[in-house]
């Protein structure tokens, strides 16, 4: 490479967007992610944030939010208590496990491979992380300034017959924005008695009715499955885009990201197997980093993205918001 060369790339990697290292960031920043929620903001952009949650927590809170959310465990397991035509229903979420084959034996040394799940917006659910040491992933969409989170609090967290407490709230940064509603929640009389205050009627309802929430899903098992169309240069759909994301594998070969239907703006990027190099088309896209390596991740604008990636076997999950929302009138 020319010396002008050589320029170009260092310019470009010093504005480019941050990439997160999973395995470095867990072992620098893991003694951060502290109860009630464990929960770190690692990137907030425009359209999407994303967080690492760790256990153990002791949380009984239900969490409703207007956008959908993406679960990528990293260590350990977890379980996801949802609350689903007005029925408890816990979904367990599980680390997943190495793949038997020999390029996966040899990286032993980062996590085991992963499972991810998506959750659809507006389901009451309550995040149970009780081992130490687990750690996660998750995406949310960026709420406009007229959007509101909510959490609920049930009589019996056995049983979500009953609703206790809730309160409507801002939510600008999860792990800091929930502790001020726990700490009022845990002020209260209903907290000390376990009976609603009187001439309490939760206004969240609506949330009990929720449609059903899909399964977990396995990467590890969905790549193996989908190799032979990524090694033709195909993506794999991992989820219908109408539960609010569009997650896609890209594989073996160069792929502009129009191609492969995914929406505007933000996109995160895992490199799952293998590693790739990234460019973007457009002029106004000059943030975007030289590539990322195995395990290794990022959020960049999709706009004009181009990847070149490794040979056969190697496969990059995308993940960007399939619909995203317009705000509100000014005069609502």
């Amino acid at each position: 490479m020319s010396a002008q060369g050589h320029a170009a790339a260092a310019a470009a990697a010093a504005t480019a967007a941050p990439v997160l290292g999973v395995e470095t960031w867990i072992r620098e920043h893991g003694h951060e992610l502290v109860p009630p929620i464990a929960n770190k903001l690692v990137h907030r952009g425009a359209l999407l944030s994303a967080m690492m949650v760790g256990g153990p927590n002791a949380r009984q809170d239900f969490h409703c939010e207007p956008g959908p959310e993406f679960f990528l465990q990293l260590r350990g397991d977890m379980e996801l208590v949802t609350v689903q035509h007005k029925r408890r229903t816990p979904v367990p979420i599980r680390q997943g496990y190495a793949c038997v084959q020999v390029r996966c034996v040899v990286r032993l040394t980062l996590p085991p491979r992963v499972a991810r799940y998506l959750l659809p917006p507006c389901v009451l659910h309550s995040p149970q992380r009780p081992n130490a040491g687990s750690v996660g992933l998750v995406l949310e969409r960026v709420r406009n300034e007229r959007e509101l989170d909510s959490l609920t609090w049930f009589s019996d967290f056995a049983t979500c017959d009953e609703v206790l407490f809730e309160r409507y709230f801002v939510c600008r940064d999860l792990g800091k924005d929930l502790v001020a509603v726990v700490n009022e929640f845990n002020a209260s009389e209903a907290k000390r008695t376990l009976r609603p205050a009187p001439g309490f009627r939760p206004a969240n309802l609506h949330a009990m009715y929720a449609g059903h929430v899909p399964d977990p899903v396995h990467v590890d098992t969905f790549v193996d499955q989908a190799m032979v169309r990524l090694d033709t240069g195909r993506a794999a759909r991992m989820f219908p885009r109408e539960l609010g994301f569009n997650v896609v594998v890209l594989g073996k070969g160069a792929h502009a990201w129009e191609s492969t239907d995914a929406s505007q703006g933000e996109v995160w990027l895992y490199q799952w197997r293998g590693q790739c190099a990234l460019a973007a088309s457009s002029p106004s896209n000059s943030t975007m980093p030289l590539g990322l390596r195995e395990h290794e991740c990022c959020v960049v604008d999709g706009r004009g993205l181009r990847v070149e990636m490794d040979g056969p076997g190697s496969a990059l999950l995308a993940v960007a918001l399939s619909d995203v929302p317009k705000p509100p009138p000014s005069s609502l």
